[in-house]
């Protein structure tokens, strides 16, 4: 679950959307053989409509089974954007503001090592600023094949309350919340907790409940067994002429990069920001908060960051969105306002290296 960083796929897609069609394909195959991605699935929309979509590749080599429209794909941290939807939605229902201490709504204490009487507020959180840090050599053995058998708010404890079986000078930055900006997966899996401790439901189940089921995200869910695991794209690093499946696999701290979807499913997701909150007659957020959320918030500290999405400037225009990257996986998805243009990629391979046309 890298931080940003950009993506050829976007830049690909960017360059050779005003050519839909054979030129496009073309040039996503050679990509594709070039980066020896394996599966890969693409849509651009126009407005709130796909204009144009393709599937190359395998989703599951050893079966040989082909990319098509219900392949299942990791979004890694494409499924941030998705986390700080379902806080949001609290927020817009009054349950807490931005500025407040999230102390305040857990069952136990976040504390800072070197700044233990600071408060963490939900905007740091959302904007990267919170000073939680990932300890990857706590994090890395976390992962497992098939869904993590720790429980999200058990494992955020132990790694961010003192006592805590993962609490360390390693869990935090040696700054105060708000004096830096860094990238947190373990901070987004917080804004995730926190939707299960003020609503009192499983955050899978509220996003079930609140964002999939509205927008008819079929084939999405946080956990294998929400889930045909049969159309699932199997993740492969290519390593010296060999493609290595990584398996279904999954950790505790989910909110931050484990959601399964379609391209399809994803694409009315980003078509509900595209259209101001609303898609097809379902509001997903009400659009004064989408105008917030897609907004940067300190400059000082990073002059790209949103609530939870962030902008990239292409072509001399800015594009608000997210990638994702993990063990096996790649994905983008970003949007231009101006133009009302969407771009989703996602991929069963590690294709992060820079742009090549």
């Amino acid at each position: 679950m890298p931080m940003k960083k950009w993506s050829s796929w976007l830049i690909i897609l960017l360059i050779a959307s005003n050519g839909w069609g054979q030129s496009l394909e073309t040039t996503i195959l050679e990509h594709m053989d070039n980066k020896n991605v394996s599966g890969l699935a693409a849509i651009i929309i126009q407005d709130s409509n796909i204009v144009w979509e393709g599937y190359y590749g395998l989703a599951d080599r050893n079966l040989g089974k082909p990319v098509d429209t219900s392949t299942i794909f990791m979004m890694a941290s494409i499924s941030k954007t998705i986390t700080a939807t379902a806080l949001m939605q609290l927020h817009e229902d009054g349950l807490f503001e931005l500025d407040d201490a999230i102390n305040e709504y857990l069952p136990f204490s976040v504390t800072p090592v070197s700044h233990p009487d600071a408060d963490i507020t939900f905007r740091q959180l959302l904007t990267h600023t919170s000073s939680i840090r990932d300890n990857w050599s706590v994090l890395i053995d976390l992962y497992t094949i098939g869904n993590s058998p720790l429980a999200l708010g058990d494992f955020l404890e132990d790694y961010l309350s003192p006592g805590g079986d993962y609490y360390s000078s390693q869990s935090f930055y040696g700054y105060a919340p708000g004096g830096n900006a860094n990238y947190s997966n373990v901070g987004a899996a917080l804004c995730g907790y926190l939707v299960e401790a003020i609503t009192g439901q499983p955050f899978n189940a509220y996003c079930h409940a609140q964002i999939f089921e509205p927008l008819c995200m079929d084939n999405t869910g946080w956990f294998l067994s929400e889930l045909d695991t049969t159309l699932i794209a199997r993740p492969y690093t290519y390593i010296f002429g060999t493609y290595y499946d990584q398996g279904l696999y999954g950790y505790p701290d989910y909110p931050d990069g484990q959601l399964r979807t379609t391209a399809r499913s994803l694409a009315k997701f980003l078509g509900a920001y595209m259209q101001n909150g609303t898609l097809y007659g379902t509001t997903l957020l009400e659009e004064s908060t989408v105008e917030s959320m897609l907004e940067v918030q300190d400059a000082d500290l990073d002059a790209i960051q949103g609530l939870m999405w962030y902008q990239w400037n292409l072509g001399g225009e800015p594009h608000w969105g997210h990638n994702g990257g993990d063990d096996g996986v790649s994905t983008d998805m970003y949007f231009n306002p101006a133009t009302r243009t969407g771009y989703i990629v996602l991929t069963n391979g590690e294709a992060f290296n820079g742009p090549v046309i």
